[in-house]
């Protein structure tokens, strides 16, 4: 299917890039408000084909910024935790799990590190896949 374009109106695009003000993205600051003015061209019930193409801009920008947002992976044990407190877990929990209450504590301290057979029996418990342990 082939694209159509649209033909805009300077007067009306130059009129919505002065209202919505898009500008490049350098902080989480900035794209809040990008995000915010996006949202709000989204909400309109019948925006103009100039207002979609601010949108588009918008749209451009927060990606933009967002590709090098990149957040660090978490490691198996800091995985371990927020799954234990988003299950209202506590130590004792998983020694029924692991089958041992020293080597969860040693898991725990960082003392030990997570095998791939501890992983799996986690992975079981917290249905997600074992490799996010390792």
């Amino acid at each position: 299917m082939e694209k159509m374009t649209v033909v805009l109106d300077n007067g009306t695009y130059l009129k919505a890039l002065t209202e919505y003000s898009p500008r490049p993205i350098h902080d989480d600051v900035e794209n809040a408000r990008a995000t915010a003015l996006l949202e709000q061209i989204d909400a309109l019930e019948n925006p103009t084909p100039e207002q979609i193409a601010v949108a588009e801009v918008l749209m451009t920008l927060i990606e933009a910024y967002e590709l090098n947002y990149t957040l660090e992976r978490a490691s198996g044990v800091e995985l371990l935790r927020e799954l234990m407190a988003a299950n209202d877990l506590k130590q004792k929990d998983l020694e029924v799990v692991l089958k041992s209450k020293g080597m969860v504590s040693d898991l725990l301290h960082g003392r030990r590190p997570i095998s791939k057979g501890v992983a799996r029996k986690l992975s079981a418990r917290f249905n997600v896949s074992y490799t996010l342990f390792l």
